[in-house]
């Protein structure tokens, strides 16, 4: 599981990257909101490799622990970016609504990443 660990958080720590350097080439295109978004993409794999760390000092390294308290998070973080967004719908706000949808895709993609890496 160690090494599976160590490809989930140089994946985090990678996208992380990509999507800080897109953020930086858009805001010097004057592109400021593409770039904010950016920015929210790359905090998310940010927040999950930080989730990742602390999953593995909390369970003392072992591996299926991990994994679970992983997944587990995986689930009750974006839970609440599920719920404002709901409201953000109810309420008309596109821009939140927007941000939301960012957090929720990211979320989705390291979901699907951590769930190949732990079958390989």
């Amino acid at each position: 599981m160690g090494t599976k660990t160590d490809a989930l958080h140089s994946y985090l720590k990678a996208q992380n990257a990509l999507y800080r350097q897109q953020a930086q080439t858009l805001l010097a295109d004057d592109r400021g909101d593409e770039s904010h978004f950016e920015t929210i993409r790359a905090n998310i794999f940010e927040i999950f490799d930080t989730v990742l760390s602390a999953g593995e000092k909390a369970c003392a390294g072992d591996p299926d622990r991990i994994r679970q308290f992983f997944s587990r998070k995986l689930e009750q973080i974006p839970a609440s970016w599920s719920a404002s967004y709901e409201q953000a719908r109810q309420h008309g706000d596109t821009e939140t609504m927007q941000v939301e949808r960012i957090k929720l895709e990211a979320a989705r993609t390291i979901a699907r990443t951590a769930d190949q890496i732990w079958r390989e």
